[in-house]
């Protein structure tokens, strides 16, 4: 029985020792030739959106040094920090956009900003959050983000999807 209990140990810290090298998430704005340089061993590269349109030719570098490393594009559509970070040009640019439209933010009984996490507030997801008529155009908030990712982000930069954060289901939505 110890056998098996020590066999199972080691194989459960030998496949996490495995999977530490297998992935990581870089989760700031820029990515330096030093970071890059850094992330070589690694199979999948999770990035801040902000990387895709501050740091292409630090992504370029590392796909030439692997042909195979999967790159994938860090995105949470349910909050954004408050405030943004200055190092964040497209999202300083989105949450000055998202201000025009006051109804997309969640509020609480208090008809204060939800909060998620401290300095973050909660975006209106639901299907069917209110809609603005933005350049003679109708859209809720998810539909609006989805447009502008789509535009400055998923088609900046060649990558292999998406990990999206604070996915949830509008069921769900509708309950809060």
């Amino acid at each position: 029985m110890k056998k098996l209990l020590f066999i199972t140990i080691l194989l459960g810290f030998c496949l996490l020792v495995r999977s530490q090298t297998t992935a990581v998430l870089h989760y700031l704005p820029l990515l330096t030739t030093e970071q890059a340089e850094s992330y070589k061993g690694y199979d999948i590269i999770i990035v801040d959106h902000e990387v895709i349109n501050n740091s292409p030719e630090n992504l370029r570098l590392m796909r030439e040094e692997n042909p195979n490393l999967k790159i994938l594009v860090y995105a949470n559509k349910i909050e954004w920090h408050s405030p943004m970070f200055i190092d964040k040009p497209w999202s300083l640019k989105m949450v000055a956009e998202l201000k025009k439209y006051p109804k997309w933010f969640l509020k609480g009984t208090n008809r204060k900003k939800l909060v998620f996490w401290p300095g973050t507030v909660l975006m209106n997801c639901r299907l069917d959050c209110p809609r603005y008529i933005i350049n003679g155009k109708s859209y809720n908030y998810i539909e609006y983000f989805t447009e502008h990712y789509i535009d400055d982000i998923i088609g900046a930069y060649q990558k292999e999807g998406i990990l999206l954060d604070g996915v949830l289901d509008d069921e769900l939505l509708k309950s809060i």
